[in-house]
């Protein structure tokens, strides 16, 4: 049959001489379709295969034929294409190959072969695969592939000091590969070695030089390279990058600080660093890493105040011995009276008693913490807090779970279900939050908080509030080096008030809501920590709200606090499209279209202010006379007046506090109550009325 079909071939062959069609040429690969592994930079001739790629096709003659290897799976982009030349003929069949064997790749990965041939010129190549065929379109999974492995760095290195000039390095080779050592100053850029460039000690790479590098004589994998480095400085810190070498290619490096060393900028890393002294990190950087690991003799977390005794939110990743300044002198907490303070928050004693402080801790876990500093006593506000680990292997890996508790036990449900979570990695990372799930972000002055459901991001070293509704986990993935922002609440539902462009609170139409508080909807107020900050929130039946969703058609009061006397302006994004809505000022009696206006602006006496200001939704009070039957209401000289009132009529008159100023069974038709100026709801009977008295 074979034959029958190679005078097929040779016939159509020559009846198509011109080339005016493909020719019918089967071809065969004569390798495997898995042709094993090898390391970057190993030649291919160190292979099982030997590097020469071989396949036949059935053709005495023939225009040309070609063996290709490359990674894209579309067989161009960046395919390595060349002649492969005939080395038999067995009277049916023509054998190709091509000399590889030289070939090596710098980069680890999957690596395709193939081999096609083609009759004549205007022809198209037909691609062998591991039956015969004459397949003229290429495809991945007719070639062979070969999985070429990283270098890795040299194994079991440790350094130890012989005197404040020398230091002595020991090292294992790695598969009997030679071992290159580069010695930098500490704050140096590394450069990676030049593939192709074989080094000799004392030779320059970037800023380091080369202080060893040995043959790994090629009989065990446990040769131990040994050298002490010379000549040095005692006062400075420096830096070693230890290679493993493999026919001029280099490994990604081992990193080790031989002394102190600080991080304040940002560190991923492409391999474990070992520090042999003490390892400082800035709270305001982060540490990106696959699982990698710092190691040193102590590791110091370091934190500096923005401004003195205010306090901060941070996340202490690992538990802590002792604080101290940037001096290394140890700082004790003398309370109110510095030099520092920390405080831990408790959901269960929020749950049980509606506080949830406790001041100045003695002992320090991992976790989340408020902090402040006095600059009159720790004058460039630095802490350093020791820790009790001398690795970040575990807390800079990529991927955490925080677990979200419920503790519950106080009747008012805006005191349970609240979390201080401590950020658990050394690298900004994002979670997801789930409807009824509140995030709480301090700025300094006053919180931040969303309910936006899916991921958010957060910054490394960071804490927060979380208010769950239900026991819940947090699972972390680490993120990059780029700035997080704040959430926001922003969503066509919201209205968003602003006090002093600063300071929110936020207001959402939802159909299940009520004007009472609702776990899955409703984020209460948490005052900030220093009562000088003015504040702003909203009122329902169960008290003070940070965002407070309400049914629509109904009304909200409004509520401030404010430390001194002064004019403030009440700003608002809103976006309930469609919904009428005013802003009403019971103290002055304005009537703000929050429509046509985006700002109003009022002054204000010290202290809490309840029951001036509300928010009106498709109607609006006013102090004319609002009519409903035979009963109407209005104000005249100070006074509400009630008339039109059948006898033995229940009247009820209250301010916006809901603060009773009137509660009476009606024997006369008309009732003049005396009043101060502001809004007043009058119920009578079963008819309501809101109404500005000015």
């Amino acid at each position: 049959m074979k034959k029958l079909l190679h005078f097929k071939t040779l016939l159509l062959a020559i009846i198509f001489a011109n080339g005016t069609a493909t020719a019918e040429i089967w071809v065969h690969s004569l390798m495997n379709s898995d042709l094993g592994t090898i390391h970057v930079g190993t030649p291919l001739n160190e292979t099982s295969w030997g590097g020469w790629y071989n396949f036949q096709h059935d053709w005495y003659t023939w225009h040309s034929s070609e063996v290709g290897f490359g990674q894209n799976t579309d067989g161009v982009t960046g395919w390595n294409w060349a002649a492969a030349d005939s080395y038999n003929w067995d009277g049916s069949h023509s054998f190709v190959h091509r000399d590889l064997t030289s070939v090596k790749f710098a980069e680890a990965g999957i690596y395709y072969f193939i081999g096609r041939v083609k009759g004549a010129a205007s022809d198209n190549y037909v691609y062998a695969t591991s039956d015969w065929s004459n397949n003229a379109i290429f495809s991945i999974g007719a070639c062979s592939s070969l999985t070429v492995l990283p270098l890795q760095n040299p194994l079991a290195i440790s350094i130890n000091y012989t005197s404040a000039t020398s230091i002595l390095f020991n090292a294992t080779e790695w598969l009997d590969r030679r071992i290159l050592v580069v010695r930098y100053l500490r704050d140096d850029v590394v450069t990676a070695p030049v593939t192709g460039t074989d080094y000799a000690v004392g030779n320059s790479i970037g800023a380091g030089t080369v202080v060893f590098y040995n043959f790994g004589d090629g009989t065990t994998d446990a040769d131990v390279a040994s050298f002490t480095d010379t000549g040095l400085d005692g006062s400075t810190t420096y830096k070693y990058c230890f290679y493993s070498e493999n026919y001029h290619y280099y490994s990604s490096g081992a990193t080790y600080i031989v002394g102190d060393d600080a991080i304040t900028g940002n560190l991923q890393l492409s391999d474990d660093i070992h520090v042999t002294g003490d390892l400082t990190i800035s709270t305001t950087s982060q540490i990106v890493s696959d699982n990698k690991t710092i190691a040193a003799n102590k590791i110091y977390l370091q934190y500096t105040a923005a401004s003195t005794n205010e306090w901060e939110f941070i996340s202490l990743p690992f538990p802590v011995t002792q604080v101290l300044n940037s001096s290394k002198a140890v700082l004790t907490q003398s309370g109110d009276t510095g030099p520092f303070g920390l405080a831990t928050y408790s959901g269960t004693d929020r749950a049980s008693s509606g506080a949830g402080w406790s001041y100045y801790p003695t002992t320090l876990s991992a976790g989340a913490y408020a902090v402040w500093v006095d600059k009159s006593i720790v004058s460039d506000g630095v802490l350093l807090f020791e820790t009790s680990v001398t690795s970040t292997g575990e807390a800079s890996s990529n991927a955490k779970t925080v677990a979200l508790a419920y503790p519950s036990g106080n009747a008012n449900a805006i005191h349970n279900g609240w979390n201080f979570v401590g950020h658990p990695l050394l690298s900004n990372a994002s979670f997801s939050l789930v409807a009824g799930q509140f995030l709480y972000t301090y700025t300094g002055s006053g919180y931040d908080v969303t309910d936006d459901v899916g991921s958010v991001s957060k910054n490394a070293f960071s804490s927060y509030f979380i208010k769950t509704t239900e026991t819940a986990n947090l699972g972390y993935s680490s993120t990059t080096y780029s700035p997080v922002s704040a959430a926001t609440n922003a969503s066509p539902e919201n209205l968003i008030l602003y006090l002093n462009d600063t300071y929110k609170t936020t207001i959402r139409m939802k159909e299940l809501a009520t004007n009472d508080y609702d776990e899955l909807y409703d984020a209460p107020y948490m005052a900030p920590l220093s009562s000088a900050v003015p504040q702003i929130y909203t009122l329902n039946n169960a008290g003070k709200m940070a965002i407070n969703s309400i049914p629509e058609s109904t009304g909200i009061n409004l509520g401030f606090r404010f430390a001194s006397a002064g004019e403030y302006t009440l700003s608002w994004d809103n976006q309930l499209i469609g919904t009428n809505l005013s802003l009403i000022d019971g103290e002055s009696g304005d009537v703000i279209n929050m429509a046509t206006q985006s700002s109003y602006s009022f002054t204000a006496a010290a202290g809490e202010i309840n029951d001036r200001f509300s928010i009106e939704i498709n109607r609006v009070p006013t102090g004319l006379i609002q009519i409903d039957g035979n009963v109407k209401v209005y104000s005249e000289n100070n006074t509400l007046v009630v008339a039109g009132l059948d006898k033995a009529t229940a009247l009820r008159v209250y301010d916006l506090s809901g603060r009773t100023i009137a509660n009476e069974n009606i024997t006369s038709s008309e009732v003049r109550i005396p009043a101060q100026k502001g809004i007043y709801v009058v119920v009578a009977g079963d008819k309501r009325f809101k109404l500005v008295n000015q």
